[in-house]
């Protein structure tokens, strides 16, 4: 019984070290937000015409005429883009 407790007691130790470690590196500091916003804009696919992006931490694919939130209007100027009010909506155009 003895040996059963120290079994389960390595056990539980071992998985929260390893928990403890992919969180480390999740968490490194030599990732900055610029290297991780390409990364998820790279993995988005873009048809011809369009323009990835990541956007409030979402990657999207930006094409001029789409609609567009005004709150995020700086994430859009990074992208070649301006967020500009036509006809009462927010609207994509390539700067």
């Amino acid at each position: 019984m003895k040996n059963v407790l120290t079994l389960v007691s390595v056990a539980v130790v071992l998985v929260f070290s390893l928990a403890g470690c992919g969180s480390k590196s999740a968490s490194s500091p030599n990732n900055s937000s610029k290297s991780s916003s390409s990364a998820s804009a790279s993995a988005k696919n873009c048809a011809a015409g369009y323009t990835a992006a990541t956007i409030n931490g979402q990657a999207k694919c930006l094409q001029p005429g789409q609609e567009c939130q005004q709150a995020q209007a700086s994430s859009y100027k990074q992208y070649g883009f301006t967020c500009t009010k036509v006809n009462n909506r927010y609207v994509l155009q390539k700067k």
